[in-house]
């Protein structure tokens, strides 16, 4: 006698592969799927509702089985994002020499804000000048490169004390910003392009090599 699966063991399989599909989704995939989805849950919610209210009050149930799935999917897709964010920052920083900064992430007119967090100011300028926060603020880019996401207004550099430096700065020269000018400055110097700006301008180059 050899005993047939169960039901029960065949649920963690799906839902494995329903997972593992997820995963292999790109944020800008993940981030379509999810707006189409919030459309035909709306769709749902109106039709399922109103057959509660005007049919038979028990359609009520499909309507907190959808609103609790969505929550569900809901949950699943921010856990995904802030561990690709999570990955990016660790690979990103793996190799860097000092106190490992903190990532704080909040939302601003609806779009996510990336604050890389220094111990110094001596530790952001040596992030700077290493590589490691233009790496990360290439991959920031890369992964949220959809739904009007601009870097430029979504990533910062900080460290503890900077108040302190900013009054000080402004102290000794009200008309102008020197601080925030020296921040310029080592943006300037150190941060790449975007991402889509650089590929943009390696297609012209090489346009440019073919009609030479």
């Amino acid at each position: 006698y050899k005993p047939q699966p169960t039901v029960k063991a065949r649920l963690p399989s799906g839902g494995w592969c329903a997972m593992t599909f997820c995963k292999k989704m790109t944020p800008a995939q993940e981030s379509k799927m999810f707006t189409r989805g919030c459309l035909i849950v709306f769709v749902a919610l109106v039709i399922t509702g109103g057959l509660a209210y005007f049919v038979d009050s028990r359609f009520g149930i499909f309507t907190a089985a959808i609103v609790i799935f969505w929550v569900a999917v809901g949950v699943f897709k921010s856990k995904m994002e802030t561990k690709r964010i999570d990955s990016a920052f660790n690979q990103a920083f793996g190799s860097f020499q000092g106190t490992h900064p903190e990532l704080k992430r909040t939302n601003s007119y609806g779009y996510p804000f990336f604050t890389v967090h220094f111990g110094t100011k001596e530790e952001m300028i040596r992030a700077f000048e290493s590589g490691h926060l233009d790496a990360f603020r290439a991959a920031i880019a890369r992964l949220h490169d959809f739904d009007g996401f601009d870097i430029e207004k979504g990533f910062d550099e900080t460290y503890v004390g900077w108040e302190a430096d900013y009054t000080a700065a402004m102290t000794d020269d009200p008309n102008r910003n020197p601080w925030f000018d020296e921040k310029l400055r080592l943006r300037e110097l150190h941060y790449s392009s975007s991402p889509n700006q650089k590929e943009a301008e390696q297609v012209g180059d090489g346009d440019a090599e073919e009609a030479v």
